[in-house]
């Protein structure tokens, strides 16, 4: 009658009694038996998996059989629920087209998912006969540890994604500090099997590597053309390296698409311009293919723009119950390496944040004047308008650098560039610091592009609206007419904190916010070995040194 409160409590009153069970079984156990000449605890565990039937033996009459039949009925009532429940966990992976579609379908007559039961079983009895079973069993879990990892850190994405909008029906006390304890719990054990048992982490390589093949060779197709379906495509046949995304909109034709065509020209790209159908989620997708025509039409007022640029291009409709589901299938499906789209449409998506595998620049457009990216190398300094290049050294500082490479080419630009230093390092790391800061200035100063620096004090590191206003005053000075900027200043994110939302909007002028996409930690690997290279010539300096007072 009451799932959302039943269910947690079922779940959490089954645990209990089966610890204490447990508990007690191996306290009797333990405590009831006098083997001769060794321990208990020693007698059971050398048993191995006969361990509990052999006490069982000892302290009643026919305790092993007692013990093996209930081991027996056990194991049959578990080997029924995996069954069932793998095969119930491939029906709904082929419903959602993650396996091949059919595994989903059901039988006429019993109404079950027959070819997933069969599948599971099949693949159940080759493993049971055909391989080490004590390594399978190690691998599963290897496997269930990994997977409960990704159930921690789901938790805290959910939570953090969605906050208070869901309606829960169980939520984690403590958040977020026992899914942080249980990551750190699993992975350790994890570790712990990869040094005590390698070949069950090897089982486990492979198993998800086949799996991983299986996914993107086969059922990702299936599934993008189940969610977001192209309905309409035209362009050209032949196809660029590198591939940039516009989802493209009719009250707002070419903001995007001027950006778009200058980037290409630069990369020697193509352009890809999607359109999304959407349609209300109880609405199936068929509905959505009236408006195709009328969406296709949509893109002529674009032709003669992208015509006269002599620029490879792609449109694409897809119809989808989310725009964002749209847009992140189109990423994956085309290979795109650059995503150019609203700032509004960005920040307000946090399923594309989370997800999207491609670099980002994100226009917020407030500026009266209209931007021109014509190439004119003729224009004089005075008439050129003023870019101001926000630069911390983050995660998302080499596409600043490219984007302001890409606007500046065109000669319709003075740049600036104001350093924003986050740190307050140690004597050794600020001589680092200020070496790489020298080397980059002299380098911009070469190339006559305004070389500041501010600093953000400790009480700027620690609120965010004393951060925003001490840039925001910096960049006043300068009379922006552009601001390209990464994705983070420091901790603080120009997506999500208001503070600096706000300092955007201040500006009214055009703003890039570029971000970056990598594999976590990989920044930080390549900055110390950017870092490291000064530090080694510092000490093959102090050797040198060394030796000539030595040698002296």
């Amino acid at each position: 009658k009451n799932p959302k409160r039943n269910i947690p409590r079922a779940i959490f009153i089954s645990l209990t009694a089966v610890v204490i069970l447990y508990c007690l079984i191996a306290f009797v156990s333990i405590g009831a038996i006098f083997p001769a000449g060794i321990q208990s605890w020693k007698y059971i565990g050398d048993g191995g998996e006969l361990g509990i039937m052999k006490a069982g033996e000892l302290i009643l009459p026919y305790g092993a059989f007692i013990v093996l039949g209930g081991g027996l009925i056990s194991t049959l009532a578990a080997l029924n629920a995996t069954t069932f429940s793998s095969a119930r966990v491939a029906f709904a992976m082929g419903r959602n087209y993650n396996m091949p579609n059919q595994l989903s379908a059901i039988h006429r007559k019993n109404k079950t998912p027959y070819i997933a039961i069969l599948i599971s079983g099949i693949i159940m009895a080759i493993m049971a006969f055909g391989l080490p079973l004590e390594q399978i069993a190690v691998a599963a879990g290897v496997i269930f540890l990994l997977l409960f990892t990704q159930v921690n850190l789901a938790v805290i994405t959910i939570r953090r994604i969605y906050g208070d909008k869901l309606d829960y029906g169980f939520k984690t006390p403590f958040f977020p500090i026992i899914p942080i304890i249980g990551i750190f719990l699993k992975l350790g054990l994890a570790v712990y099997l990869l040094v005590t048992q390698p070949l069950s982490w090897a089982i486990t390589i492979v198993w998800v590597v086949i799996g991983f093949f299986v996914y993107r060779m086969y059922t990702f197709r299936k599934e993008i053309e189940h969610y977001a379906p192209i309905v309409t495509s035209e362009g050209d046949l032949e196809r660029k390296d590198y591939r940039i995304l516009i989802p493209y909109t009719p009250e707002d034709q070419d903001r995007l698409l001027k950006y778009a065509i200058r980037v290409a020209k630069e990369n020697i790209g193509e352009i890809n311009i999607l359109r999304v159908i959407t349609v209300p989620k109880q609405t199936p997708l068929s509905a959505g293919t009236g408006y195709a025509e009328t969406a296709r039409k949509s893109f002529e007022p674009l032709d003669k723009l992208i015509d006269k640029e002599d620029i490879l291009n792609h449109y694409l409709v897809r119809i989808s119950h989310d725009a964002s589901e749209a847009i992140l299938a189109t990423v994956e499906e085309q290979k795109i390496d650059l995503l150019i789209t609203d700032y509004e449409m960005f920040r307000n998506s946090k399923k594309i944040q989370t997800i999207l595998t491609c670099d980002v620049l994100a226009i917020l457009s407030e500026g009266n004047e209209e931007l021109t990216f014509e190439p004119d190398r003729k224009k004089s300094r005075k008439d050129k308008k003023n870019l101001v290049v926000l630069y911390d050294g983050g995660d998302h500082s080499d596409v600043v650098l490219k984007a302001t490479s890409w606007l500046e080419r065109s000669g319709q630009f003075k740049i600036s560039v104001l350093y924003i230093n986050t740190k307050n390092d140690g004597e050794e790391k600020k001589n680092v610091r200020i070496t790489d800061m020298l080397e980059q200035k002299e380098y911009l100063e070469q190339v006559g592009i305004e070389f500041n620096e501010i600093t953000l004090s400790d009480n700027d590191m620690r609120y965010s609206n004393e951060a925003a206003d001490t840039i925001l005053s910096s960049l006043g000075n300068f009379q922006p007419d552009v601001v390209i900027t990464s994705a983070t200043i420091s901790k603080f994110s120009l997506f999500n904190d208001p503070h600096f939302l706000n300092m955007l909007y201040e500006l009214k002028c055009h703003v890039i916010v570029a971000r970056h996409f990598a594999i976590p930690g990989v920044h930080t690997i390549k900055n110390l070995i950017h870092r490291s290279r000064y530090l080694v010539l510092g000490m093959v300096e102090g050797l040198k040194k060394t030796k000539q007072e030595s040698t002296s």
